[in-house]
C-alpha cells in the first residue's frame, strides 16, 4: 500500500472514531443540562447525586490525588458530574474488565512463583519492601540476576538490538507506543529475521498509544512476517471507561534470560533520532538472569 494511501485510511478511521465519541459526549452534556434547567425538580436531583457521589468518593480508601480530582470535577459540573461518575465506575463492561484482570492475574501468579525463594536473606527496610512487593504484586526476589541502567533512549536501544539478534527461543515485546521509522524499522527488521528462523516473535501494543499512527491492519501485516501480533484494549467509537484502560508498559523479553523496561517506547523521538519536544532525556533498564523471567510471565 503506498504511503498517501495509508495515511488516508489512517486519517479517516480515527477522525470518524473521535467524531462519534465527541458527538455522544456532546449529546448527553446538552441533554442533562436542558432538562435540569427546564425542570427544577430535576436541577436539584441530579445537584443531589453530585453531592452524595462526592461523600462516597471521599470517604473510599484511594489515592488522595485521584479523590481530590474526581471531587473537584463535582464540584465545577454539579450538574453531570456525579452522573458522570457513576457511568464510568458502575459500567457492566468495567465490572466484567476487572473480573477478567483478576482471573488473568490469579492464572499467571502460580508461573510467576520463584522456586528459589531469597527473601529471608535481605533484612532492614529491604525486606519489608520486597515482601509488600511479593504479597500486593506477586513479584519475587530473585538471586542470579543483573541490572544495568541505560540512558538515554540512544544508549538503550543498541542494547536492545544487540539483546534481539542474541534470541534462540522467544521474544516478546509489549509497548504503549511503536511509530515507524529508524528505531521500530531497526527492530523489525531483526524480528523478520528471527521469526524466519523459527524464534516465536509476539508483539503488544496499545490502540490508544499508536491511534495515529499505525493502521487499523497493522497486526495483520506483521503476521504475514511469522510476528504474532495483538491490539490492547482496540478504540471503538462507544463511550465507555473502558476507553481510559491503556497499557502503557514498555517491556522486552528475550528468551526469559533478558528484559528490558523504563519508558523508551519504539518511537525515533525516544531516541533522539527525531525531534519532538527538545532533546529527549529518558531512561530504561535491563535485567541479566532469573530475574527477567518476571518480565516473561
Amino acid at each position: 500500500m503506498n504511503k498517501k494511501r495509508w495515511l488516508k485510511q489512517l486519517f479517516r478511521r480515527r477522525v470518524l472514531v473521535s467524531i462519534m465519541i465527541l458527538t455522544q459526549i456532546v449529546f448527553i452534556i446538552s441533554m442533562t443540562v436542558s432538562s435540569a434547567q427546564k425542570n427544577r425538580s430535576i436541577f436539584f436531583l441530579l445537584n443531589a447525586i453530585s453531592f452524595f457521589v462526592a461523600l462516597y468518593v471521599i470517604s473510599k480508601k484511594e489515592k488522595p490525588a485521584y479523590k481530590l480530582l474526581w471531587v473537584i470535577q463535582l464540584l465545577i459540573f454539579p450538574i453531570f458530574g456525579g452522573l458522570f461518575y457513576l457511568l464510568i465506575k458502575f459500567q457492566t463492561s468495567t465490572v466484567w474488565f476487572r473480573k477478567m484482570q483478576k482471573d488473568i492475574e490469579c492464572t499467571t501468579r502460580k508461573h510467576m512463583k520463584n522456586p528459589n525463594p531469597c527473601l529471608d536473606e535481605l533484612g532492614g527496610d529491604f525486606h519489608n519492601l520486597t515482601r509488600y512487593l511479593e504479597s500486593f504484586a506477586g513479584f519475587d526476589v530473585y538471586q542470579n540476576s543483573y541490572a544495568k541502567y541505560l540512558s538515554p533512549g540512544e544508549v538503550k536501544f543498541e542494547y536492545l538490538l544487540q539483546a534481539l539478534r542474541g534470541a534462540e527461543k522467544y521474544i516478546f515485546l509489549e509497548y504503549f507506543i511503536v511509530c515507524e521509522g529508524k528505531m521500530w524499522n531497526a527492530v523489525l527488521g531483526i524480528l523478520k529475521e528471527k521469526a524466519a528462523m523459527g524464534v516465536d516473535v509476539r508483539l503488544l501494543y496499545d490502540d490508544m498509544g499508536c491511534f495515529l499512527l499505525l493502521p487499523f491492519n497493522y497486526p495483520q501485516t506483521l503476521e504475514k512476517m511469522g510476528i504474532k501480533c495483538q491490539v490492547f484494549n482496540k478504540f471503538r467509537p462507544i463511550l465507555s471507561s473502558l476507553q481510559n484502560n491503556r497499557d502503557h508498559r514498555k517491556i522486552a523479553v528475550i528468551d526469559g534470560k533478558t528484559a528490558f523496561t523504563g519508558g523508551i517506547n519504539l518511537s525515533d523521538e525516544y531516541i533522539n533520532a527525531k525531534e519532538k519536544y527538545g532533546h529527549w532525556k529518558d531512561a530504561a533498564i535491563m535485567i541479566k538472569g532469573e530475574a527477567a523471567w518476571s518480565f516473561a510471565v
